[in-house]
């Protein structure tokens, strides 16, 4: 039986899927529960998304296949993506995979750390994101700390046959097991270049020394230390070795030798590393920690609604037309979606905000009009309409002339919709 397009909006997640309900309810209770972990991580009551979050969760293959990024002109294989917007971020999984959610816990971590913690240094945005990106959560528990990057040397295919996979990345495990580590001081000053949200490989010495920091200030409650570190850094402008010894209590070489150790001691890691070299073993190996999970699905708040199929093709065009490689063919289907007699709202909406980005505004506003007027208690619609009138205004070089009023009242709307909306304020 067909289920068809739902959405469903937890507290912050907007999950639009073809999956049916009861997969939509999953997608959404684990993401709020990965937000949770975020926070109790970080002793943070509250977790601020400074732009909306979408998701995208498809349930065939070939569709995430059309729609996903294509590094080396072959698509991802990876089962979750992250685009990161000026207007809205977008998660999309594969629920074809096994726990997909997990494959966004990296771009997710960094995201959540932009709006919720003051700026640090790369060493701790990225040993976080990397400690963050081993979660497993399900209905009554939250594991983690395992290596992230451990994947294992041997892939079963489609016919049960066991290959090796050849030139496998290195795994946390064993870069640190090597016998070479940056320098403690080098690592705390290195700033690896990284455009937001995208990164080249993680396997590099770098994120593994960033990884087994973080695990180590985790692990013995440390992370003031690593607060009372930048503020002497950041604020006091005190030299990176004097801020470690009074932060840390240690020297930079002290630190590093307490590290090695406590690296050391974490023997399931060699067990987990050793597993992933054996044919029948596919574990990642066990995690370090666990505990009872934040929340369970009886406890999150969901609307779920039913939506039209050219709703959620929108959506699926939507997510092409942001990425280079698919752009005109997102282009093109919104463009079809948004022709008689489809004529649908949703897609008019979203050319209104791609042709605003191609500086474009006369189509953005005879696109933006038409959802208005299709559906005039559209949010994103009446936020679209202010930024357009703010971009042609930058484009012109002139203020806002006659519609300030108005752009102000659809912002105040807006704001009443997505509170934390840090643009919309702008």
């Amino acid at each position: 039986m067909k289920e068809g397009w739902v959405t469903v909006n937890s507290a912050h997640f907007a999950v639009t899927t073809d999956a049916g309900e009861r997969r939509g309810r999953e997608v959404a209770l684990r993401l709020e529960q990965m937000r949770a972990v975020f926070g109790n991580l970080l002793v943070r009551n509250k977790v601020k998304f400074p732009v909306p979050v979408e998701v995208l969760a498809l349930k065939n293959d070939k569709d995430y296949e059309r729609v996903s990024p294509m590094p080396d002109n072959r698509p991802t294989e990876a089962p979750g993506f992250f685009l990161a917007g000026e207007d809205k971020h977008i998660i999309v999984l594969n629920l074809f995979a096994i726990d997909p959610w997990r494959a966004i816990a990296h771009p997710m971590a960094h995201m959540l750390l932009d709006g919720n913690y003051p700026p640090t240094q790369p060493w701790f945005d990225e040993g976080f994101a990397e400690y963050f990106s081993s979660i497993k959560v399900d209905n009554k528990s939250v594991e983690i700390g395992s290596d992230p990057e451990l994947t294992a040397k041997y892939k079963e295919d489609l016919l049960g046959n066991t290959r090796e996979v050849r030139n496998a990345p290195h795994s946390f495990t064993e870069l640190l097991n090597g016998p070479i580590w940056i320098p403690m001081k080098d690592l705390f000053t290195m700033q690896p270049s990284a455009t937001e949200f995208h990164e080249g490989t993680h396997h590099t010495l770098f994120n593994a020394e960033s990884w087994i920091t973080m695990h180590y200030l985790i692990s013995k409650d440390m992370l003031s230390n690593a607060g009372q570190y930048f503020q002497l850094v950041k604020v006091e402008h005190v030299p990176v070795e004097e801020a470690m010894q009074r932060a840390f209590g240690m020297n930079s070489e002290q630190f590093e030798k307490t590290l090695k150790t406590y690296f050391q001691s974490l023997s399931s890691l060699f067990l987990a590393m050793d597993q992933s070299k054996v044919p029948e073993e596919q574990s990642s190996g066990p995690q370090l920690f666990r505990s009872a999970a934040p929340f369970g699905p009886a406890d999150v708040a969901m609307v779920v609604n039913k939506i039209l199929d050219d709703d959620g093709r929108a959506t699926m065009a939507e997510v092409m037309a942001r990425q280079p490689e698919h752009a005109a063919q997102g282009l093109n289907d919104l463009q079809t979606l948004a022709q008689d007699p489809i004529d649908n709202e949703k897609a008019h909406r979203i050319l209104g905000f791609v042709y605003m980005q191609k500086k474009d505004f006369k189509k953005s506003e005879e696109e933006l009009g038409t959802a208005a007027d299709e559906n005039p208690k559209d949010m994103w619609v009446a936020y679209y309409r202010a930024l357009e009138k703010f971009k042609l205004s930058q484009a012109n070089a002139k203020p806002i002339e006659g519609a300030l009023a108005n752009v102000q009242q659809n912002l105040r709307a807006v704001i009443d919709w997505y509170p934390d909306f840090a643009e919309a304020y702008h």
